[in-house]
């Protein structure tokens, strides 16, 4: 009901369902015998700059039943599964949100957006020729399955925001009943093989149609991972050159991705961009030890964290490329800002002069607002195709 559905008796014993979901990490408000809120979440790793894989809490199937509004029962929730994760040593905590005003009161962040696109296929010709040293091979879905994760893990430790995936997910991804697919085709799948190597997958599906005699089906995009520049712009090319294909929508592409440098007419890419994964620092002095700064630079943070009070306080922040120390302090502060808008800055999408002028952190001199932009930001964009 949380998520306006009927849940079939199938559906219900699914086993693959059962699998992903981590019974010790599950919480219900009750009202007599009867659940009335839920919250999940899933033991996962999401990569910070540069490559580092952190523990974090990936929060998951939140409901509050129509009935029981407004009576502080997400709240409870909310504060409960947090304080689960700092006892566990999770550092951050991550989720996609359903409705985005419902988060930031406790205390998370957009930490970043996600583009989709839709191209007509007549307009989809590279602006130089394609050339590679690899082969493009269709494959069937258990033998992609086989394939992806180890290209998945390479490529998740090259881009921030990507997360770890365990077996369950990939049992999920790949489970393509009829009633997942919207009318559309079951998965087509396609790797990149290069010197004996998959550096990429994609999968996809189609929606056939026929206007006035003429071929118009619309090619989506469900995820395409590569782990080398060569099988990004081969398994595009593959995407963007199937017959009978009027439309090929993207949904899920990280903001700086290629593509539209690669076309010769990059605007039929047809763009619109929405939050993504929304990020919680858990533990300040953890979470922004985890990570490397483009540039050497001193900071001191004061953050105010009033869901998460452990957190709230200032520290003194002293980073670099190469390692980074954080530590309680009693100086004052060189930037202000609440846990919800660290969130955002911590992989580096946004820049700190954005969230100033937003009037969403406050800085002490120019200076500090400088520096707080060039520590915590990053050459690739953050991106995480796993919903969850």
């Amino acid at each position: 009901r949380g998520f306006l559905r009927h849940i079939t008796d199938e559906e219900a014993a699914d086993s693959d369902r059962r699998k992903r979901f981590e019974l010790d990490r599950g919480l219900a408000a009750f009202d007599g015998p009867t659940v009335v809120g839920t919250t999940g979440a899933y033991s996962l790793h999401l990569t910070v700059p540069p490559d580092v894989p952190v523990p974090t809490g990936g929060v998951t199937d939140v409901t509050v039943q129509p009935t029981h509004r407004r009576r502080g029962i997400l709240t409870g929730l909310m504060r409960r599964q947090l304080e689960d994760f700092h006892e566990r040593g999770e550092p951050l905590g991550a989720l996609w949100t359903s409705e985005t005003p419902i988060y930031g009161r406790f205390g998370y962040g957009m930490a970043f957006q996600h583009a989709y696109w839709k191209i007509d296929r007549r307009h989809t010709a590279y602006a130089r020729p394609l050339t590679h040293s690899g082969r493009l091979a269709f494959v069937e879905p258990d033998e992609a399955r086989r394939i992806a994760p180890a290209v998945w893990d390479r490529a998740r430790l090259q881009r921030p925001g990507m997360i770890s995936r365990p077996d369950s997910f990939w049992d999920d991804r790949f489970r393509d009943p009829p009633e997942r697919r919207g009318g559309s085709s079951a998965y087509f799948c396609a790797v990149y093989e290069d010197d004996g190597r998959t550096d990429g997958y994609v999968l996809y599906r189609v929606r056939d149609r026929w206007e006035e005699e003429f071929p118009a089906a619309t090619l989506s995009v469900s995820e395409l991972v590569t782990a080398t520049d060569d099988a990004h712009a081969a398994l595009w090319r593959l995407c963007l050159d199937v017959d009978l294909v009027g439309t090929i929508e993207v949904r899920r592409r990280p903001i700086d991705d290629p593509l539209p440098w690669l076309l010769a007419d990059p605007r039929r890419l047809r763009p619109s961009l929405i939050d993504a994964v929304w990020l919680r620092i858990v533990d300040v002095t953890s979470a922004l030890e985890a990570r490397r700064y483009a540039h050497s630079g001193r900071l001191i943070l004061e953050v105010r964290d009033s869901f998460c009070p452990w957190n709230n306080g200032r520290y003194e922040l002293e980073g670099g490329p190469d390692d980074a120390r954080c530590r309680p302090t009693r100086e004052e502060p060189d930037i202000i800002l609440d846990a919800s808008e660290l969130g955002s800055l911590y992989l580096g999408a946004v820049h700190s002069s954005t969230l100033a002028a937003a009037g969403r952190l406050e800085a002490r001199t120019g200076e500090a607002l400088r520096t707080t932009g060039d520590m915590f930001g990053w050459h690739i964009a953050p991106w995480c195709p796993e919903e969850f």
